[in-house]
């Protein structure tokens, strides 16, 4: 009992009760046998301990229903019950190892079945130096012996199987651990990725439950509105202390979809904002709102509104005067004309003041088409902006002694009346600012077109603006209008300060553009 209790390996252990039963007991050999379910039915021996030379090697014991299975060994494996030899010399169901017993002095043998769980797994084999020496209180000795060594086994195995059970679970729980370990790094990494990216966004982020608690925040919001200590939405945007009356959550969650709208925050800053159905990880509702400043952008708008009404009502003063003072005094000369022919003497009086008139009337159309030509350029509503700057170029070198280097490759393009009407414009300024202001005696305007924008580059050999590379002029009207008509053609506009020379870049992106075969200058240009 000692021996089952602290044996933890199996083959010392059956090893150790054959050698207790030969050395204790007195019995000539013992061995164990395991049953094999091989197509011979053999019996395996796998400990002895006592006389043998050698022969459970040459035995071949099977627990078959056959001649070498007859047995008491092969007849207790396959009966399950336990098999005597009272006398091997005479037992004939001994006889196929009788010779071999004879000679090593084995004249008795007992064989017991070992189980587990009912099933009969091996054999413990005793043999003895006398002829029937089992009586009945050492059958029942020897088959407790049997119970206690097939109990052994069965311990032994289930220690072994707990054992590796145990080593196999703390590999697993080991490797489970590293797993989350590795996942819980990888969910921190993915985290501090989806925040690094939130805070990327030129917005601020917020989810809002709908007890109106945030929960969550970037850092622009936390840069707009400050840390979040227990507030609700509508303390920290609009400094309330209730909710508002057009709350937008419930409306949201019950509706599912975005819902887009403005407001102006408790920080005087106007906000585009989108509110969007989120649900967390616990189900729970709630609202992603995310919020863009377009403060500057509505101030922007308004100045430019503001400009560009400024901008017309100077066309529109402009326009008056040049009605006022070039062609009223004309209309008032053909006026007075014609009232002197009632007083006219004789009829060359008359066709005096009517050629008078006449020549008076010619120089009042030819006003009035330069007056409607400043309105809209007439040459660019027939044949577009290349000959309308051309013709332009040519009036204005002819009296003022002005030089105009002019290179572009859009002849026979197209654009939109709107675009070419404010190139036009911007460029007509850049040229009245030369004259007005740089003292220039030439200027260059190159225009080239590419397959994506329109690039004009102008400059002069004038005074220039008193401007750095990174700055815009912000003075003045003219170069006000130049900047509003670049802004309403989506474009950019830059004054670079080059080798004493203020350079002025304008790119336009393309959105249409129509080809037109070209025509010639001098078929084009209406003077």
């Amino acid at each position: 009992s000692l021996l089952m209790v602290h044996a933890t390996d199996e083959q010392k252990f059956l090893q150790d009760v054959c050698e207790i039963i030969v050395k204790d007991c007195g019995y000539i050999l013992a061995w164990i046998g395991y049953k094999q379910l091989d197509t011979g039915k053999s019996v395996k021996p796998v400990a002895c301990a006592g006389f043998e030379e050698n022969y459970l090697d040459s035995v071949k014991i099977t627990w078959a229903d056959t001649e070498r299975g007859w047995g008491p060994s092969g007849t207790a494996v396959r009966t399950g019950k336990t098999s005597i030899g009272r006398d091997l010399l005479t037992d004939p169901s001994f006889k196929p190892w009788r010779d071999a017993a004879f000679k090593r002095g084995y004249f008795s043998l007992i064989a017991l079945p070992l189980f587990m769980d009912e099933e009969v797994f091996g054999v413990l084999s005793i043999y003895s130096r006398e002829t029937d020496p089992f009586s009945e209180e050492e059958q029942q000795l020897l088959t407790k012996m049997a119970h206690d060594l097939s109990y052994g086994i069965k311990a032994i195995r289930i220690n072994l199987a707990l054992q590796q059970a145990k080593e196999n679970l703390e590999v697993k729980v080991r490797q489970r651990t590293s797993l989350l370990i590795k996942t819980i790094d990888n969910l921190a990494d993915e985290k501090q990725r989806f925040q690094d990216v939130l805070n990327m966004i030129p917005a601020y982020v917020a989810l809002i439950n709908t007890e109106h608690e945030i929960t969550f925040t970037n850092k622009n919001f936390t840069k707009y509105f400050g840390e979040v200590n227990n507030q609700r939405c509508f303390e920290i945007f609009f400094g309330r202390n209730e909710k508002c009356d057009n709350c937008k959550i419930p409306k949201v969650i019950s509706k599912g979809g975005p819902l887009h709208w403005e407001a102006i925050c408790r920080n005087d800053r106007i906000y585009q904002i989108s509110d969007f159905a989120f649900n967390s990880g616990d189900e729970t509702s709630m609202v992603l709102e995310i919020g863009t400043d377009i403060t500057d952008k509505r101030n922007m708008e308004k100045l430019m509104m503001s400009k560009i009404l400024e901008t017309e009502e100077m066309d529109r003063r402009r326009f008056a005067s040049d009605l006022h003072d070039d062609l009223g005094p004309t209309l008032s000369a053909i006026k007075l004309q014609l009232s002197l022919l009632g007083t006219a003497k004789n009829d060359q009086d008359r066709d005096n003041l009517l050629d008078v008139c006449y020549q008076l009337l010619l120089e009042g159309i030819d006003k009035m088409r330069t007056v409607a030509n400043n309105i809209m350029p007439n040459l660019i509503e027939s044949y577009g902006l290349d000959t309308a700057l051309h013709s332009f170029i040519r009036k204005m070198e002819i009296p003022s002694k002005f030089a105009i280097t002019y290179h572009s490759n859009i002849q026979g393009h197209r654009f939109e009346k709107e675009t070419e009407l404010h190139l036009y414009r911007i460029i007509t300024e850049l040229v009245n600012n030369t004259l007005k202001h740089s003292r220039a005696k030439e200027a260059s305007l190159d225009i080239v077109l590419t397959d994506h924008d329109l690039n004009i580059e102008y400059y002069d050999n004038g005074i220039g603006y008193n401007v750095r590379k990174t700055e815009i002029p912000s003075g003045g009207n003219g170069i006000q209008n130049i900047k509003n008509r670049v802004n309403l053609l989506h474009g950019t506009i830059d004054f670079e300060r080059k080798g004493g020379k203020t350079i002025v870049k304008i790119t336009k992106p393309l959105s249409k553009r129509i080809s037109l075969k070209p025509v010639a200058h001098e078929e084009q240009i209406k003077i």
